[in-house]
């Protein structure tokens, strides 16, 4: 963990609770801006660094400051004109009788100094009956968004459309190899509903309080699990806690983690956030300083969601199979079954869309795709036949931690 990460979590906690930052630290303003874009923090680390330059604090020239605060004022624009976009997309829903809930999004920005500097990728919304995603697309096409074709495998419809961004229907909340192996089949209990008005006076309904508060904290160790969490999902997370301390059933959302064996992560992101986020709270029993930094450095190397480290996709690999009751054997018999749900030609010629996510140049030349399509099975080949590198830090992690 370097001195420059320190100086960013920060900044953004500075930014996030919108409290002063400290003007006697030394910030390097490049690696300030790169490791806040790594992270996907920019906007609230910028919030902070306007703070220090309007008291004389931050050694930046008037026209870098400028250029900033344009990129920023970009982003607010941005996130409220999707914010706008989804709310359409609701009232298109709810007009059709659909009901939905919203999982994350603006269920948290809401508890952010500034609500639209929390931006979001895409927004989630679980559908009340999972028999509602055909009506639900169709109603959602009808105001102009493209449906895009759901793998078998996955969990939600992704709807798109450019000012809303992407939607996804969720039909549960977790996928099955999660839901199933990490959370033994504990994550998807959820009762009553409620509702909630964004700053700009949209009202959604969403999960209580404490399914929320369950369900916020396992999306943040699923992400952790697969290939890396970032420090907002742990901002996330200790934010709504905090806010609703009061109407959280406190025994079933332990009772949840210490099932799980994720009580001591729980008590290591809740450490970062007392010593680093800004949160100030009693110390946390059981929580090793050690492990706390590998935790941060973990945040670090790998960038949101793990995306800077390749080694992690081996390595969730590997941290399923282990987090299983299940013999070799049985596992491997389990992993069958599920890629079963593929059909022959989607696993061997997978739709637009996800060959988008893998090769990029896709996006301007989509008439390559037949060409790529043969490039992805020689990727295949030369997949299955080079030696793994899985990161062994990790496995060590999770093993300190008690979670495999």
């Amino acid at each position: 963990m370097t001195k420059d990460f320190l100086s960013v979590m920060h900044l953004f906690s500075c930014g996030a609770h919108g409290t002063e930052p400290d003007s006697k630290r030394e910030y390097n303003i490049n690696e300030t801006l790169r490791l806040s874009s790594e992270q996907g923090l920019y906007p609230f680390v910028f919030l902070s660094l306007e703070k220090l330059y309007n008291n004389k604090n931050l050694n930046i020239t008037p026209d870098d400051f400028n250029y900033l605060k344009s990129q920023y004022m970009q982003v607010l624009f941005s996130s409220m004109r999707k914010n706008a976009a989804v709310n359409e997309a609701i009232c298109q829903l709810n007009k059709k009788g659909i009901q939905t809930y919203m999982l994350k999004g603006q269920v948290l920005s809401k508890l952010y100094s500034v609500p639209e500097a929390r931006v979001s990728g895409d927004t989630d919304l679980l559908l009340s009956s999972p028999t509602d995603e055909e009506k639900a697309c169709s109603a959602l096409k009808e105001i102009g968004f493209e449906i895009k074709e759901r793998p078998q495998t996955s969990h939600h419809a992704m709807c798109k459309r450019q000012d809303a961004g992407l939607i996804e229907l969720h039909l549960s909340l977790y996928d099955e190899i999660f839901e199933d192996i990490w959370f033994k089949n504990k994550g998807e209990k959820h009762e009553e509903y409620i509702s909630f008005t964004t700053k700009e006076g949209y009202t959604y309904n969403t999960l209580n309080h404490t399914d929320n508060a369950i369900f916020i904290t396992l999306h943040a160790f699923k992400h952790f699990f697969s290939e890396g969490v970032g420090i907002r999902q742990i901002m996330d997370l200790l934010l709504f806690n905090k806010a609703y301390k009061d109407k959280i059933d406190w025994e079933k959302y332990f009772n949840t983690l210490e099932n799980l064996r994720f009580k001591k992560l729980y008590n290591h992101f809740e450490a970062i956030g007392n010593i680093y986020l800004g949160f100030n709270g009693e110390n946390v029993s059981g929580v090793s300083m050690e492990t706390v930094c590998e935790i941060l450095t973990d945040i670090e190397t790998g960038g949101v969601f793990g995306k800077k480290d390749k080694t992690r996709k081996e390595f969730y690999k590997e941290a399923t199979h282990k987090r299983s009751d299940k013999t070799d054997d049985e596992y491997n018999e389990y992993i069958e079954r599920w890629k079963g749900k593929i059909s022959f030609i989607n696993r061997f010629f997978p739709p637009f869309e996800q060959m988008k996510k893998q090769y990029s140049i896709l996006k301007s030349k989509s008439w390559l795709l037949p060409f790529l399509w043969v490039v992805r099975l020689f990727d295949i080949l030369k997949y299955k036949l080079t030696p793994k590198k899985i990161n062994d830090e990790r496995l060590n992690l999770l093993n300190k931690l008690d979670i495999i």
